[in-house]
């Protein structure tokens, strides 16, 4: 939002998101306050047949603006009552059809963007979002959302209020311009000086959207880390460190309550001065006949809510923006950084028929950080196991990522049979890979449903057979509800073993060229990595197998071995000692 208040950008962006649609919510509330409007003029001629002398008044239609028939009418007391009557169920029709439109505009729009916001988010290029954290993608996806859908219905009074102090100010120019002029400029005036307070409240929505971030960070820690949290003892700190923010955020409202107090009251002020001026010199100077003066002052009584509403509505507005900027930005941020699409057809297919070659691959997560990869050039053969070994901190994983297609290098060249994977190649190529990470993730879902993400029409005997390669089939037979048994949050229901191996199978159901496995069998004993290792060596031919791991067991099953070292390939012993007759593959 680029404007000092941001209210005129916004107003920009959900009219290209709405495509036009707020025009029809204009033309509704425009015609809701035309019916007002008559409602109210008929005051006049209601007011003068009150008089005991006057039955009727008589209407020379000549006189009316845009009127060419030269004929009286006779208006009477039955006929004014019945004119209301109408005027005012019209405009109550045409308030709920607004009403019903409005809605269907705000929740259409808000519904519209989030689906354009999270499908922009699951296409962003893996290295983007990984400098996000967790906790403010969902403070954006879902409380600042909810922001959005409150500034768009703020965005529809405005509009609406704006409408309607236009078209009663006409109403009331019709009946006396000289004192029209004198209350507009009065209401103007006021409007202007409040230009500082909705500057305020946008930077008070900033201040606050940022504080909730903080909350979101907050929470989402001490969720995250909870057991740890337990353990150490730090129910405390994260208790005062909560309470500490929330206290912020307390203090920022209540100064923002304050100011829109302050100002609701200076504006009432000067109503009030504006509209005993407004009868002193109506009654002095104009002389103004009394019906005419009331429908006037009636007019302006509900021009004044009006007036009053552009001033506060623009002030909650502007505190709104904040949060919703972070969430265009985000979606900006997204669009920018899009995945190439994948090509259903014609595209070049990628086999894995002799394996990966890695040139001179060079990445660093930050331009000042210290490269993580550092001109790594190895050889993957393909239908072989290769093992990826290393101290902590050498770049292992990362090298994974780079093979996987989740992170570009920042220089070098990555080949798989001879093929460059560049931008237009890496979504075919992962379409071919399947990744268990150290950190195994499962939906809270079924074991069936989380076995099936790659192919929802897999059947049972295919989930059984792919369980049995990763030893996990007795594990699912011995729960009662068998494979439709819940894994609960992030598989929570699950030990670490049971969730690797549970994650090992979903790999293998998706029949991958190139099955990388980061640590996979970190939390399995023995015998259960044993049998894992066995059925490793039984795919050995089928597909490609890189494995990252310290283990003895896993590295005496691989064929090749890459060792790393501060983030370069090596010919380090390291692998020897726990292989017989193994290859380095550098």
């Amino acid at each position: 939002m680029r404007s000092h208040d941001g209210i005129a950008d916004f107003i920009r962006f959900v009219w290209t998101g709405t495509r036009g649609a707020f025009a029809k919510a204009a033309i509704l509330q425009t015609l809701g306050s035309l019916s007002e409007i008559v409602s109210i003029l008929l005051l006049i001629p209601l007011l003068r047949l009150l008089d005991p002398s006057r039955n009727q008044i008589l209407l020379h239609l000549d006189r009316v603006p845009f009127v060419t028939i030269d004929r009286t009418v006779a208006i009477t007391l039955p006929l004014i009552i019945g004119a209301f009557v109408v005027a005012t169920i019209i405009r109550s029709l045409l308030l709920e059809t607004k009403e019903r439109y409005n809605a269907r505009v705000m929740f259409g729009f808000v519904a519209d963007f989030q689906h354009r916001l999270f499908k922009a988010v699951t296409l962003t290029r893996w290295q983007v979002l990984g400098r996000y954290r967790t906790a403010d993608l969902t403070q954006v996806l879902t409380s600042n959302i909810d922001r959005l859908l409150m500034a768009t219905h703020q965005l529809l009074q405005l509009v609406q209020s704006a409408l309607m102090t236009v078209i009663f100010a006409l109403a009331s120019l019709a009946i006396s311009w000289r004192m029209t002029l004198a209350a507009l400029s009065i209401g103007v005036a006021v409007f202007a000086f409040t230009y500082r307070a909705r500057r305020r409240s946008f930077e008070h929505g900033q201040t606050v959207g940022r504080q909730r971030r903080d909350e979101f960070r907050l929470v989402d820690g001490f969720l995250g880390g909870l057991r740890t949290a337990k353990l150490f003892g730090l129910q405390n700190q994260h208790l005062a460190a909560m309470d500490d923010v929330l206290f912020r955020i307390y203090r920022h409202n209540i100064r923002f309550a304050s100011a829109r107090a302050r100002s609701a009251t200076i504006y009432q002020t000067l109503t009030a001065v504006a509209v005993a001026s407004f009868i002193f010199f109506a009654l002095t100077f104009q002389t103004i006949e009394l019906p005419v003066l009331l429908a006037m002052l009636f007019l302006f009584m509900r021009l004044a809510p009006r007036i009053m509403a552009l001033h506060s509505v623009s002030q909650e507005l502007a505190a709104s923006l904040g949060p919703v900027s972070a969430v265009v930005q985000l979606l900006q941020t997204c669009r920018e950084n899009a995945e190439q699409p994948v090509q259903e057809e014609g595209g070049t297919d990628v086999r894995l028929d002799r394996g990966i070659e890695l040139s001179q691959i060079r990445f660093q997560y930050g331009s000042d950080d210290a490269p993580t990869l550092d001109r790594v050039s190895a050889f993957v053969p393909a239908h072989a196991i290769t093992a990826i070994s290393g101290p902590s901190g050498s770049g292992k994983s990362t090298l994974l990522d780079i093979i996987s297609g989740l992170l570009p290098p920042v220089s070098g060249v990555i080949k798989v049979d001879g093929l460059v994977l560049d931008d237009g190649l890496m979504p075919q190529w992962q379409r071919h890979v399947a990744l268990v990470p150290q950190e195994t993730f499962l939906f809270n879902d079924t074991i069936a449903a989380n076995l099936r993400l790659a192919d929802e029409d897999i059947d049972e005997a295919r989930l059984w057979r792919a369980l049995e390669l990763a030893d996990a089939a007795e594990l699912v037979r011995s729960k009662p509800a068998g494979l439709e048994t819940t894994v609960g949050d992030r598989g929570q229901a699950l030990s670490g073993g049971e969730r690797q191996r549970v994650a090992i199978a979903r790999a293998l159901l998706r029949r991958p060229r190139l099955l990388i496995l980061d640590e996979a069998t970190s939390a399995l004993d023995a015998a259960s990595e044993a049998r894992v290792v066995e059925a490793i060596r039984s795919l050995r031919g089928e597909m490609t197998i890189v494995i990252v791991t310290h283990r003895p067991a896993l590295l005496d099953a691989a064929d090749y071995v890459i060792a790393l070292e501060e983030g370069r390939a090596t010919s380090s012993p390291l692998a020897w000692e726990v292989m017989d007759g193994g290859k380095i593959a550098i």
